[in-house]
Parts: structure tokens; sequence; C-alpha cells
């Protein structure tokens, strides 16, 4: 009675891929190639899906790599920056050229005090006493006297 019953339900179990002369005709018999083929399709789908969402992750974590390197890059830019600035004394082009001009100036006078340099070159004492500060710890001038006698004079190592 339970073999008459499964038949009942399921014509299609008596048979085997030996009854049939081809394989297929056997699985479109038991509607299973149709069924394979929606599956196939339906997972090749899905792998397309991974596949895209693969890509955009591999290009969101390029993109994050990139922005961690090009974010070290300027972290050493600005720290570059910052040890040249510490070693640089801030002295515009314009500092440099009037730094010639004091220097050529206490080459004929031997000795000056910063009211006698901004009349002489025209600048304001402020202007002054920056290129004489820059002047000083560079080591090209030296500093005597205090208060309202200070003086400058050429450091022995530049020639007269």
């Amino acid at each position: 009675i339970l073999f008459f019953l499964m038949l009942h339900k399921n014509p299609t179990a008596l048979y085997a891929p030996s009854d049939y002369n081809d394989e297929d005709n056997f699985l479109e018999a038991l509607d299973i190639k149709s069924s394979l083929k929606n599956n196939i399709n339906g997972l090749m789908e899905d792998v397309r899906q991974l596949s895209k969402t693969v890509e955009t992750i591999q290009k969101q974590d390029i993109k994050t790599e990139a922005q961690d390197e090009l974010d070290a890059i300027k972290a050493r830019v600005n720290a570059t920056k910052e040890i040249v600035e510490q070693m640089t004394p801030s002295i515009s082009s314009r500092h440099i050229k009037y730094s010639g001009e004091i220097i050529n100036m206490l080459k004929k006078v031997e000795e000056a005090s910063v009211a006698q340099i901004a009349e002489n070159l025209s600048l304001s004492r402020v202007t002054v006493y920056r290129i004489l500060h820059s002047l000083v710890a560079d080591g090209i001038l030296i500093k005597t006297g205090n208060n309202r006698n200070i003086k400058y004079t050429l450091a022995n190592n530049i020639d007269k």
C-alpha cells in the first residue's frame, strides 16, 4: 500500500536516467532541468551582485587607503614645514635686501645705533630692530652696550 501511495504522489520516482535515451529527457521529465536552470540563473545573478559589491568595497578600501596615505603625507609635509620655519628666521626678501645695506653701512662707519641705521636707510625702527636681531642671531653682527647706548658692529669673521 505504501508503494502505491508513493507511486500515486510521485509517478516519476520509478524512472532512472538509464530508462531514457538522453539524460536531458530524464531531467525534463522530472521538471528538474527548468528548476536547475532557474536556480543557476538566480545564483549567477547573486554572483554578479556580490562581484559588484566586492568591487565597490575594494574601491572604498582603496579610497580609504589612499586618503590615509594622503593624510600621512600631509602630516609629514606640515611637520617638515614647521621644522624649516623653526630653522629659518622669518626674513622677507625686503629684509634680506636691507640686511646687505646695513652690513655695507657698518663696513663704512664700523659702529651704528638703531636710530642711525633707520635714518640712513629710511626705514622704521621696528624694521631695523627685526633685521638687526636676525643678523645678531646669525653671528653677522655684534651687539654692544645697553639700553639707549646699544651699538652694532660687524663680527670679526666679516670682511670690512
